[in-house]
């Protein structure tokens, strides 16, 4: 997974071990400023949450440039690349162009970003996106008030040659599939919720995960979602369980 972010040395120690922990190789790029950090606090009278995001690190030419040249070595048989995150601060939204031709041919690029970032992916046209209806609102310059609104909107990012794949999140309400020849609503398990942090991020793990294991898009998709779900279901940052994810995704 690529993400346009940096650490330094005492986070990169900590991450790579929990890394090793999972049996997941990496290859972390070393930048001089603090990665950024964000404060979730979730108010339990309402069940609320409140996230607090401090300013990123502003990552240097030379630093772009090892991105840039790291990406590049990524192996052909790898099938897919996460671009994973938004711009850190001062970032050129070009360099996120430069980043997305640097991947080898063959390759597929899921892209889960917002913004600049994510149009200029739309631009380089790319296999997977997976926006909300807010970012998607914000791709199309227009609001999206009904799910015919949500649907011509998803079409028009296919036909133009954008994205091979669009995955809609639509919160609680899981995610519109939407293919050239496809459009598929699938709903999200109910589960208990105890943290919304990080299932963003699980629904795409979990969905690039049952892509690389052969599973058709639907059914990684709806894997994708059931790991969103589990996420959502334990406390704070922690990850998703893999038991509770495949227990969800038996159950759809």
């Amino acid at each position: 997974m690529f993400a346009p972010t940096g650490v330094v040395a005492a986070k990169m120690v900590a991450g790579s071990q929990f890394l090793d922990n999972e049996r997941v190789r990496h290859q972390p790029i070393a930048i001089e400023e603090p990665v950024r950090e964000n404060l979730i606090v979730r108010e339990t009278a309402s069940g609320n949450l409140f996230r607090f995001g401090m300013p990123g690190p502003l990552l240097q030419e030379i630093e772009r440039q090892q991105w840039i040249q790291q990406v590049r070595q990524i192996p052909s048989s790898a099938g897919y690349v996460i671009f994973s995150g938004s711009l850190p601060a001062g970032i050129p939204p070009e360099w996120y162009g430069d980043l997305l031709h640097a991947v080898p041919e063959g390759v597929r690029i899921v892209v889960d970003t917002k913004q600049a970032a994510l149009r200029h992916a739309l631009d380089f046209g790319v296999y997977l996106i997976k926006p909300n209806v807010r970012e998607m609102e914000e791709l199309v310059g227009r609001e999206l008030c009904d799910d015919s609104a949500i649907e011509q909107a998803a079409r028009e990012i296919i036909d133009r040659g954008g994205a091979e794949v669009v995955i809609l999140s639509l919160g609680r309400a899981g995610v519109l599939l939407a293919t050239c020849d496809t459009l598929q609503r699938i709903p999200a398990p109910s589960v208990r919720l105890r943290s919304k942090v990080g299932a963003g991020d699980a629904v795409v793990g979990g969905l690039v995960a049952a892509l690389a294991r052969g599973e058709a898009l639907p059914d990684a998709v709806r894997f994708g979602v059931a790991a969103g779900a589990a996420a959502v279901m334990t406390e704070g940052t922690e990850l998703c369980r893999k038991e509770d994810a495949e227990q969800l995704f038996r159950n759809m």
